[in-house]
């Protein structure tokens, strides 16, 4: 009976460990050093469901709250597919120009496109943020890739638009927006 007991006591401290640790690795991700916070934040997308549910708890308020999570968490808001309303949250903060993490949370949406947002990256390409527009670029050839694999019959439609965005950007006046153009052209 003691064994059982010892490990009826142990099940919820492992729960309340696991809760702990999210925590932990989310304080890390907001305000660890600079070579700590990407890896608290990839760690959380390690620990999967209960990571993203519980960002989503603590994402309730507007772009101004969601801007306190740092880039490195709001990066990674878009890699939590178990959680859709946590992804939803980034185009708002796409779309506000003031907000501080912008190409962070293009990068997320970017991460696992859905094939109708094919529009919504196409009308970044031209932002006046480099790196908006080189997550743009990858949202466009992740949109085009998934209409190809899902034989979406707007897949050509989304090649057009990819191929029509990424020749432009050849010509970018950053030099990282004109590689990563010519190399998403090459693959």
């Amino acid at each position: 009976p003691e064994p059982e007991l010892a490990q009826n006591a142990e099940q919820p401290r492992a729960r309340r460990d696991d809760a702990s640790r999210v925590d932990d690795f989310i304080r890390h991700a907001r305000t660890g050093s600079a070579i700590i916070r990407p890896q608290a934040a990839a760690r959380l997308v390690r620990v999967g469901t209960p990571a993203g549910k519980r960002l989503l708890e603590l994402a309730t308020g507007d772009n101004d709250d969601l801007a306190l999570f740092g880039s490195n968490l709001v990066e990674v808001f878009g890699q939590f597919p178990e959680v859709p309303e946590l992804r939803a949250r980034l185009w708002p903060a796409v779309r506000d120009t003031e907000f501080p993490w912008r190409p962070a949370a293009m990068r997320g949406l970017a991460w696992a496109p859905r094939v109708d947002e094919g529009a919504d990256f196409a009308a970044y390409v031209d932002d006046p943020i480099g790196p908006v527009r080189t997550a743009a670029l990858d949202g466009l050839f992740r949109v085009a890739q998934a209409a190809r694999e899902a034989q979406d019959d707007a897949a050509p439609a989304h090649e057009v638009r990819f191929l029509e965005a990424a020749v432009g950007q050849l010509d970018d006046e950053v030099d990282r927006v004109r590689n990563r153009a010519a190399v998403l052209l090459h693959s």
